[in-house]
């Protein structure tokens, strides 16, 4: 008391007055807004006041008002090919209340008289194939939700869904494009970090969403091929920089092809090698959320200033080549697409390397075999090229042959023609007369030499490599002080790249208009290979059963009491054919089995039991599988403790 005052206030906050729009009747203790001919506008939160002198009061009241959805924005075409067109419009400014759930794309040509569904799509894009050259269409595109269907959009303007004549792709005049060239972006400034989580992190391929546009901002292109383009995108949870790889679905590229790239990525976590962030399936394309790298390729720091790479420079690169191969081939995965395109640098002046494209990569099966296209053959090996089954030693050969490159600035195997190529590869013939080995060391020429034997068996293994010594280098502790070391280590002036060897790189580097390496991602890429580019050749891939000793998990550390009647020691080994294993203690092998151990190797799991615990039985237990393709160790300690006096 008194009776209060009330009031409506409508969704924008003004008060509403009784009459055609709304009807007001408030009786004694009751107040009714009655809302006419209800639409979408109304939309929100109306808010009942009531005051008197002794004060006021409000209650908030939701509506939620659901119909179809407005029409989406009059579509664009944002490219054109021989055959397609992709186009591009805004999302309704309604969504009726409920989620879009798809978007109708129609077309007619200029003598239909009824439009005609051409796709349906879950994003506010797609493209459209199998057009006809020289043919004008007329585009629109309609929105749906759980209540019905928008009206139509208005259609693109008139010339824009004309199809070009394959004479009438030109690109633009060098003025005009550079007109239409984006601001600037310095690469180098970028958040693309990816933390321990993120790497860890894997993509659900049973559950590819398609809310890509609601995740990530796409920004400007960074290269472009016939089946893709791969973007800059900007995460919008996080402010981070990814690369977004787009593949179109189509004949041309099998989207079986697309997921088992995103497969091995899945796999794979290493922070040399590529990461797979995300993917999204927007029906006719599949879009890959991928790590952002903005350096150039391995292949341009040989021709760098000119001048041969120092050995400590290539030294350092096919270290962290091997890191990345080791992760890989410890889940026994083998790359088979190695060279220097598919190495591309962290960022512009950086020496941190990452693999890339794993569209060749596959799990070893020997029970499977598999059709695969093979690009640049000079670094394939000679067991690909002559049908023979590979395995994890096919990449030890490239690894070989890439130090060969990066050393001399020398292909050892290009021939004049891709044949010829294939045939060098084929007889494994090389050597080290050029001039430009004349200041390599022997021990950089040793490493080659052990990765690139034409018999498999022969090649170090990705762990012996990683102990070659010309990988591990001099010791800090074999120098007198620090000074002696960095004056010694430092890289060394070797020269000039020849000119007939200059000649030969620029004639196998392929012009590009990529805006940054990763861009070339698109074209390049294993699943967009096709047989009739150069270079290409298709073989029929078995994979060999035998395989160096991997170690799936390592020893570790156990404690145990004086008088306990056993300790074990256990680690998973593999191996094919099936290592031998053996322990040690210190430099000390130990007996397969006595009164003091027991050793036992079942079903990939290797135990040793010390038994009847003493003092004298503390120390570093070491154990080591060995087969005819390497071999492989992992040590712990037994730590003993005391038995507790008695008070």
């Amino acid at each position: 008391r008194p009776v209060p005052e009330v009031e409506w206030i409508d969704n924008q906050g003004k008060t509403i007055a009784d009459g055609a729009k709304f009807k007001i009747e408030t009786s004694g203790l009751n107040t009714c807004l009655t809302i006419q001919k209800i639409e979408i506008a109304h939309r929100g939160e109306f808010t009942c006041r009531v005051r008197n002198r002794c004060g006021e009061d409000k209650y908030a009241i939701g509506i939620q008002v659901t119909d179809r959805p407005e029409p989406p924005g009059k579509p664009t075409v944002q490219d054109q090919n021989v055959d397609s067109v992709k186009l591009l419009w805004a999302v309704p400014k309604q969504d009726g209340g409920s989620a879009i759930r798809n978007y109708i794309v129609e077309m007619k040509t200029e003598n239909d008289k009824t439009w005609a569904k051409a796709e349906v799509t879950k994003q506010p894009f797609t493209t459209l194939f199998h057009l006809v050259a020289g043919e004008t269409y007329r585009f629109r595109v309609r929105a749906d939700n759980v209540f019905g269907q928008s009206d139509p959009s208005e259609e693109a303007d008139h010339g824009y869904g004309t199809i070009l004549s394959p004479d009438r792709l030109l690109p633009p005049p060098p003025k005009e494009r550079e007109e239409e060239q984006p601001e600037a972006v310095d690469y180098e400034k970028l958040d693309t970090t990816v933390g321990e989580a993120e790497l860890n992190k894997t993509v659900d391929l049973n559950r590819i969403p398609n809310d890509l546009q609601a995740k990530y901002i796409i920004c400007e292109e960074l290269g472009r091929g016939a089946y893709g383009t791969v973007y800059r995108a900007i995460e919008r949870a996080t402010g981070k920089t990814w690369a977004a790889k787009m593949v179109q679905v189509r004949p041309g590229v099998k989207k079986e092809n697309v997921l088992h790239e995103m497969d091995m990525m899945n796999q794979l976590h290493h922070e040399k090698l590529l990461h797979l962030h995300e993917a999204f399936d927007l029906g006719n394309e599949m879009c890959l959320i991928e790590e952002f790298v903005s350096g150039g390729e391995l292949f341009d720091k040989i021709m760098e200033d000119d001048s041969l790479m120092s050995e400590p420079e290539v030294r350092d690169y096919m270290h962290q080549i091997l890191l990345g191969l080791q992760h890989m081939h410890q889940k026994n995965i083998v790359h088979l697409d190695l060279k220097p395109e598919n190495i591309l640098l962290k960022a512009k002046g950086s020496t941190d390397i990452k693999i890339i494209d794993f569209g060749l990569a596959r799990k070893l099966d020997p029970k499977r075999g598999v059709k695969l296209l093979f690009g640049t053959p000079e670094f394939c090996a000679p067991e690909v090229v002559n049908y023979q089954p590979v395995g994890l030693a096919t990449d030890m050969w490239t690894v070989g042959v890439i130090s060969y490159v990066l050393l001399s600035g020398l292909s050892p195997f290009l021939g004049d023609s891709d044949e010829e190529t294939l045939a060098n590869v084929s007889a494994a013939d090389w050597d080290f007369d050029d001039p430009s080995w004349e200041d390599v060391s022997d021990l950089a020429k040793d490493f080659i030499c052990r990765l690139m034997a034409k018999d498999k068996r022969k090649r170090m293994s990705v762990q012996e490599a990683l102990q070659h010594p010309w990988i591990v280098g001099p010791m800090l502790s074999a120098f007198k002080d620090l000074s002696d070391y960095v004056e010694k280590s430092a890289p060394k002036y070797r020269g000039k790249v020849p000119l007939r060897q200059k000649r030969d790189f620029m004639a196998r580097k392929r012009w590009s208009d990529d805006l940054l390496p990763i861009g070339r991602l698109a074209k390049r890429g294993a699943i967009f290979r096709r047989l009739s580019m150069d270079g290409v050749f298709e073989r029929n891939i078995s994979f060999d059963t035998d395989c160096a000793p991997i170690i799936r998990k390592r020893l570790e550390d156990i404690f145990a009491n004086v008088g306990d009647l056993i300790a074990t020691l256990s680690c998973d080994v593999e191996g094919m054919p099936a290592p031998r294993i053996r322990w040690f203690k210190g430099d000390k092998e130990l007996p397969t089995n006595s009164p003091k151990y027991n050793t036992r190797y079942l079903n990939g799991l290797a135990e040793l039991t010390v038994k009847n615990i003493e003092e004298t039985d503390a120390g570093i237990y070491t154990c080591r599988a060995t087969n005819d393709l390497g071999s492989i160790e992992t040590q712990a300690k037994l730590v003993i403790e005391a038995p507790k006096k008695k008070h």
